[in-house]
C-alpha cells in the first residue's frame, strides 16, 4: 500500500476515535429543568375545572422574579416529565370595596342656650381616632328649619368658624324631604362647638276656628282664629362619622407599599442620599413622609443603570407650607411605570437643614399571571434572581390565552402557595464549577488537531523510512 493511502486512513481513524468530544445535541425546550431556580410557588389547590385561571403577582413574586419577570416559569408535570407553560402577565382590575362610614366616640362638654335664644354645644372626639367627615343632629321633630354654623379653637383664645351657614331642615308636611346632615372640611382638631340658631320656635296649629256672627245691621260677619304655640327644639343626640373607608386597592387596581430605606446619608452639595428596597416592584408613585414643615426642595428618583451607575426617572420638588391659615403640601414624586431592585433618593437641602424623610410609600399598579390549565391541574412556579445561572425564558406560544382575554372569556382566581425552597435547586458552585483548561471544548480540540499532526508526522516520516529501505535493497 502507498503511504499516501496509509496515511489518509490514519487521519481518519484518529478523527472517528473523537467523534464523542462533540457537544450534546440540546433537549427539547418545551421540558423543563429545575436546577436553576431557587424557590417555588405552588398553586393552593388542584384546578377544580379546565379553563382560564389567573394568580395576583405579589411583592414576594415580583421580588424573585425579576424585574422583566425573565427568572418566573410556570411549570406542570405530564407523564413524570416537568413540562413548561406558557403566561400572560397584565394589569388587574381591582374594584373599590364599599365599606360603610364609622361613628367617632365624643363627649359632650357643655351645653346652653345663649341671650339671643341660640344652642351652643362643645363636644370633644375620642383621641386617636380618624377625622371626622360629617356631623349628624338626631331629633324627633319635623316641620323645622334651623341654622347651623360649627367652629373648632382658633390659635389664640376663642374660637374659628370651620362650617357657617348650614342649614337643617325637616318639610315632611309637604313632602318627603329631610336634612339633618352637614358635611365637615378635613381637620386635625378634636373639639367642636355646634351653634343651632333657636332653641325654640313657633308652630301654627293646623286647626283653625272659625266663628259666623249674624246681626241685621251688621249682616253676616266670619271671623278665623288659630293657636300658635311655642316648642323646644329637642335634640336627641349627635353623630361624628368618618368618610367611607378605601380599601387595599382602588378602582384602578393600585396599591401602596411601604419601602424600606436600605442606607441613608450626606453627599456633597448638601444633598441628601436615601437608598430603598424597591423589590422590583411596579412603581409609578412615590410618596415621602416627613414632619417638617415651610419647606421647599428639588428631588431626584433614580433607578440603577449600567456598571453601577445610576439613571434618573424623575425630577420634581416636594413641599409643604403652614402658614397661618394657608396650608399647602406636594409630597408625591409620579414619573413613568419602572421595576427596579433598587431606588435612590436625592433631596438637595443645598445650604438649608436637611429634611428629616420618616418613610417613603412606594404606589403603582397591580398585575396578574393568567394561563390555561387543565382540570386537576397542580401548577407550580419556579423562581429566583438571586442565581447567576438563570436560563434565558422561552418564547412559548401565549396566542390561546390573548384570543381569549380579547373574548372576554371568564378567567377563575387561584391561590398561590408560600414562597418555598426549591429542593431540586443545585448551589451555583456545583452548577457552574470551575474550568481548568481541558474543560474548554475549543482548546480540548486545539490539543487533539496538534497530537494528531504530530502523529501523522511521526508515520509520514517512517513510511519514507521504510520506502527508502526497500528501494536501497533492490
Amino acid at each position: 500500500m502507498k503511504p499516501s493511502a496509509i496515511l489518509v486512513l490514519a487521519c481518519f481513524g484518529t478523527l472517528s476515535a473523537h467523534a464523542d468530544l462533540a457537544p450534546p445535541t440540546p433537549a427539547a425546550a418545551w421540558r423543563f429543568d429545575p436546577a436553576p431556580f431557587s424557590f417555588r410557588r405552588e398553586v393552593a389547590s388542584p384546578l377544580a375545572e379546565s379553563g382560564l385561571f389567573r394568580v395576583e403577582a405579589d411583592p414576594s413574586l415580583h421580588r424573585h422574579a425579576g424585574g422583566d419577570y425573565g427568572a418566573l416559569r410556570l411549570v406542570e408535570s405530564e407523564g413524570g416529565t416537568s413540562i413548561e407553560r406558557p403566561w400572560v402577565i397584565r394589569r388587574m382590575h381591582v374594584p373599590r370595596p364599599a365599606r360603610d362610614a364609622t361613628l367617632i366616640p365624643h363627649q359632650v362638654e357643655s351645653f346652653e342656650e345663649t341671650a339671643d335664644g341660640a344652642i351652643e354645644i362643645t363636644v370633644r372626639l375620642e383621641a386617636g381616632t380618624v377625622p371626622a367627615a360629617r356631623l349628624e343632629i338626631e331629633t324627633p321633630l319635623s316641620d323645622f328649619e334651623k341654622g347651623v354654623s360649627v367652629s373648632i379653637p382658633a390659635a389664640e383664645e376663642g374660637w374659628k368658624e370651620l362650617v357657617g351657614d348650614r342649614v337643617i331642615f325637616d318639610h315632611s308636611r309637604f313632602l318627603d324631604f329631610r336634612r339633618t346632615a352637614v358635611d365637615l372640611p378635613r381637620t386635625a382638631e378634636r373639639r367642636f362647638r355646634i351653634r343651632l340658631s333657636e332653641a325654640t320656635d313657633e308652630q301654627r296649629s293646623l286647626v283653625r276656628q272659625i266663628t259666623r256672627t249674624l246681626g241685621d245691621a251688621a249682616g253676616l260677619s266670619v271671623s278665623e282664629s288659630g293657636a300658635v304655640t311655642a316648642r323646644a327644639f329637642r335634640i336627641d343626640g349627635l353623630r361624628f362619622l368618618t368618610a367611607p373607608a378605601k380599601g387595599e386597592g382602588d378602582e384602578k387596581g393600585r396599591r401602596s407599599h411601604d419601602l424600606a430605606v436600605l442606607e441613608s446619608r450626606e453627599e456633597e452639595g448638601g444633598t441628601h442620599s436615601f437608598l430603598l428596597d424597591a423589590g422590583h416592584l411596579p412603581l409609578d408613585r412615590l410618596v415621602l413622609a416627613t414632619d417638617d414643615r415651610n419647606f421647599r426642595r428639588a428631588v431626584s428618583v433614580q433607578i440603577p443603570a449600567e456598571e453601577g451607575t445610576w439613571r434618573t426617572v424623575h425630577r420634581g420638588h416636594a413641599h409643604r407650607y403652614d402658614v397661618g391659615d394657608f396650608r399647602d403640601e406636594s409630597l408625591v414624586l409620579a414619573f413613568p411605570e419602572v421595576r427596579a431592585g433598587r431606588f435612590r433618593l436625592l433631596v438637595e437641602n443645598g445650604s438649608n437643614p436637611p429634611v428629616a424623610i420618616s418613610g417613603v410609600t412606594g404606589r403603582g399598579p397591580i398585575y396578574e399571571i393568567v394561563f390555561l390549565a387543565d382540570a386537576g391541574a397542580s401548577p407550580v412556579f419556579y423562581l429566583g434572581v438571586d442565581r447567576e445561572a438563570v436560563p434565558k425564558r422561552p418564547a412559548l406560544d401565549t396566542a390561546a390565552i390573548e384570543a381569549a382575554l380579547r373574548r372576554g372569556l371568564k378567567v377563575e382566581t387561584a391561590a398561590l402557595g408560600a414562597l418555598v425552597e426549591n429542593p431540586l435547586s443545585v448551589p451555583v458552585a456545583e452548577a457552574i464549577p470551575k474550568r481548568g483548561l481541558l474543560d474548554s471544548q475549543p482548546a480540548l480540540w486545539g490539543i487533539i488537531a496538534l497530537a494528531v499532526t504530530v502523529l501523522i508526522w511521526v508515520l509520514y516520516r517512517s513510511f519514507l523510512r521504510i520506502e527508502g529501505g526497500k528501494d536501497g535493497g533492490m
